[in-house]
């Protein structure tokens, strides 16, 4: 099993089984289990929406003692015992072949971005799909934002091939530091290749080592070293990714503004600008930090077009989670940055999906909405836009659209420090829809894996009041105040009008006011 320390529990149903623990839970209700049991039911979570044999499984959970398939029959029954599962809803049995756990499953990790949907392994993973490991630092500690920058700068040129999928960085970047089995990490993830390998990087030069794995048998398929000079590092991501394509038998993307200043990179506004970025990666979506940093890059070389786009997201994240000191000027500066920034590099999937954000900041949702779809088109493995397409939906009154959109950054990015906020635009958007109970379980699962998202305590307080759980939302209330000390309902009312004039919206926003309202929320 790989060893992921970050893992705890698996989530289906009204069930957890906490493996830090080494319980079942129904609630916060401990259910016994025999440790085998314990272990069969551990295999088919692991494994859910494949069919399991019983000689897979009697081989995996028996190794090297003779174990018969009556005992693997008293193991099923009785997990299906304490589930309530006579019906067979969640463990199914196919006869004369084997089982299947058929529930839909959550993992939850101790990471940022814990709850997170398992991937469907009945399907077969895409032809050309992949995911790059968080390259090895070989080199000083102080240069691992360097080393960060090129592993996702090496997802992002991938994510050109044509029908490519390719995992977010922001997931990939979960297994740093950790020993992993690809196969294992081909089947958590969904994908048929993985690449991996080291970074040693001096005053001058860099090298890399790479390696292509195949995830379903563990396979090398290839290996080789690049030695460049530090200006070159584009030259070295191009011949990299141009080897990885040749071997998988595709042809790349002619994408002429992929790399906004491939000729003669200033290489000191480079290193702040990938500073920067590994910064706001790890705090997002406010970074007071990295916008300092992208200002001093942008002070080297005022065409960086990369620090062009962490100076208007910083601004427009603050403008729109009610956090900027000056919200009229903090917006003209994010459009003046983004502006620049798509005169710059025209066919940046990011720079249009930065635009899509500020626009949201400009009360502009339906040009927004345009500019996230036009970043999925230039990349369609860009989770950040899926996700912000499923927001602006909301403000634009189609709130029941939200959840598919979310989806399908959750199935590209599975661990990405977003999931707390994803989970809580659903929950948003379940709640603008007046499903309260599914409300709750999406905007509860946000503030456990975050509980500093202010915004999501406001919601979570309303939801609760709605459903008549006054004491528990008097709670979520004090934790929103703490959070946002200015929050009132004169603000949520004139943050609605600034996000969008849609009549849709702002009526289901009344409901939602009322429940902030009988939460404690001040007028």
């Amino acid at each position: 099993m790989l060893e992921t320390p970050e893992l705890r529990s698996y989530a289906f149903e009204r069930f957890t089984l906490d493996l830090r623990r080494g319980c079942l839970r129904n609630g916060d209700r401990e259910l016994a289990l025999r440790p085998k049991s314990f272990a069969v039911l551990q295999h088919l979570i692991e494994n859910a929406g494949r069919l399991l044999s019983k000689d897979e499984l009697i081989n995996t959970l028996w190794p090297n003692v003779i174990a018969t398939e009556a005992s693997l029959a008293r193991c099923v029954s009785d997990i299906r015992l304490v589930l309530q599962d006579s019906d067979q809803r969640i463990i199914k049995t196919v006869t004369g072949r084997g089982y299947l756990f058929a529930a839909p499953v959550s993992l939850h990790s101790g990471v940022e971005g814990g709850v997170t949907p398992m991937p469907d392994r009945s399907a077969p993973a895409p032809r050309i799909s992949i995911v790059v490991l968080p390259f090895t630092n070989l080199g000083p500690e102080d240069q691992s934002y360097l080393v960060e920058g090129i592993t996702e700068d090496l997802t992002t040129d991938l994510s050109r091939i044509p029908g490519a999928f390719v995992i977010s960085i922001n997931t990939a970047s979960t297994y740093r530091q950790k020993a992993v089995d690809s196969r294992r990490v081909g089947r958590e993830l969904g994908v048929r290749y993985v690449l991996e390998g080291s970074i040693q990087s001096g005053a001058t030069r860099i090298r890399v080592n790479a390696q292509l794995i195949d995830a379903e048998t563990g396979a090398h398929l290839w290996a080789d070293r690049f030695d460049k000079h530090r200006l070159d590092i584009f030259e070295l991501q191009d011949e990299i990714t141009a080897r990885l394509a040749r071997t998988i038998g595709i042809e790349l993307l002619d994408a002429p503004g992929r790399h906004a200043q491939v000729k003669h990179p200033n290489i000191d506004s480079l290193d702040l600008t990938l500073r920067g970025r590994a910064m706001l990666q790890r705090s997002r979506p406010i970074g007071q930090e990295a916008r300092t940093l992208f200002e001093e890059a942008l002070r080297l070389d005022d065409r960086n077009a990369v620090a062009l786009n962490g100076l208007a997201t910083t601004h427009a994240y603050e403008v729109l989670n009610l956090l900027a000191d000056n919200p009229v000027e903090q917006t003209r500066i994010a459009e003046a940055a983004i502006m620049k920034s798509l005169a710059l590099a025209p066919d940046s999937a990011y720079s249009h999906f930065t635009y899509s954000v500020v626009l949201s900041a400009q009360c502009a949702p339906k040009r927004a909405l345009r500019e996230s779809e036009i970043a999925i088109d230039l990349d369609s493995n860009l989770a950040d836009a899926f996700a912000y397409t499923g927001l602006i939906k909301l403000h634009l009154g189609r709130a029941e659209e939200t959840e598919s959109a979310v989806f399908e950054a959750m199935r590209r990015s599975p661990r990405d420090p977003m999931m707390p906020n994803w989970h809580f635009w659903n929950g948003a958007a379940e709640l603008y829809l007046n499903r309260i109970d599914r409300a709750l379980e999406r905007l509860r699962k946000s503030t456990l894996i975050n509980p500093n998202l202010g915004y999501a305590w406001c919601f979570l307080a309303s939801a609760l009041a709605i459903a008549g759980s006054q004491n528990e939302a008097k709670e979520a209330c004090a934790v929103a105040r703490h959070l946002m000390p200015g929050m009132t309902l004169a603000k949520f009312r004139a943050h609605g009008h600034r996000l969008s004039d849609n009549p849709t919206f702002l009526a289901q926003r009344q409901h939602i006011t009322e429940g902030m309202r009988m939460s404690g929320i001040p007028e």
